[in-house]
């Protein structure tokens, strides 16, 4: 699934999806045995067999295990837990009993799921949104993002997520210690006004990670642009904006 980058989204993304915050996973037959296999690492993992649903012998499908309201690292712990909320929502049929599935149409792989008993994405909209009523249904559904795709090729995907971003202080800075940042800035370590650290900010070109090793100063004010807030606090996938040298103190709430 390819980001989302204003002005390059080739036309014809017809079908907009929810973006769940999970784990993709493939499932099997072998899977309502209580076997799955994470597609992040490509290593198979034993479940207990009630979280996840089984499919028909022969069919493998592809899709991801999600909660409501709670990140992805909360899913592999329900999933080896056995808790029964863990859903799974299927995108995609990798293989029938005859073989591999070669098919295109993103129409026909939503109807062969849901003949197989298969929860599949929740459709917002069968025309393409463009990038601002996107961003505002988002803000108002309060989502982890959107999924365009092309009904008519399923692999034509593109996600689109909301952008945060708050000002946060630096009180310290950790150096890179492998590869190219080695004996550098590796990451700002910021903090709310009130000291609580939320993120080891990245995310910044080498010109500005030179500057800020040896320019940065406690209780610095930075932009930090981030996906959302974790359980404890911690900022998602923290990255540097800007410095704020308009600004002296940080936000005390990050939402």
């Amino acid at each position: 699934m390819k980001p989302w980058r204003a002005g390059l989204i080739p036309p014809g993304l017809t079908l907009v999806e929810r973006k769940y915050d999970g784990l993709q996973v493939t499932l099997s037959r072998e899977d309502a045995l209580g076997r799955g296999r994470n597609s992040f690492t490509g290593e198979r993992t034993r479940y207990p067999r009630r979280p996840l649903p089984g499919v028909p012998p022969g069919f493998v499908v592809l899709g991801e295990a999600w909660l409501e309201a709670e990140p992805a690292t909360a899913v592999l712990t329900a999933l080896k837990a056995g808790v029964r909320r863990v859903r799974f929502t299927a995108w995609q049929v990798l293989e029938t009993p005859e073989g591999p599935w070669e098919e295109l149409s993103t129409r026909k792989h939503v109807l062969l799921l849901k003949r197989l008993g298969l929860e599949t994405p929740h459709v917002v909209s069968y025309k393409a949104l463009d990038e601002v009523d996107a961003l505002r249904f988002l803000q108002a559904a309060a989502w982890e993002g959107l999924v365009y795709r092309h009904k008519r090729c399923v692999y034509d995907t593109y996600k689109l997520k909301p952008v945060r971003t708050c000002d946060l202080q630096v009180v310290d800075v950790k150096e890179g210690s492998a590869g190219k940042f080695a004996g550098t800035l590796g990451s700002l370590v910021c903090a709310r006004r009130d000291g609580t650290v939320v993120a080891n900010v990245s995310g910044m070109t080498d010109e500005v990670r030179a500057q800020l090793f040896t320019s940065w100063r406690a209780g610095m004010v930075v932009e930090v642009a981030y996906d959302s807030v974790a359980a404890g606090g911690r900022l998602r996938f923290p990255r540097l904006v800007r410095v704020r040298e308009d600004k002296e103190l940080a936000d005390e709430q990050v939402d």
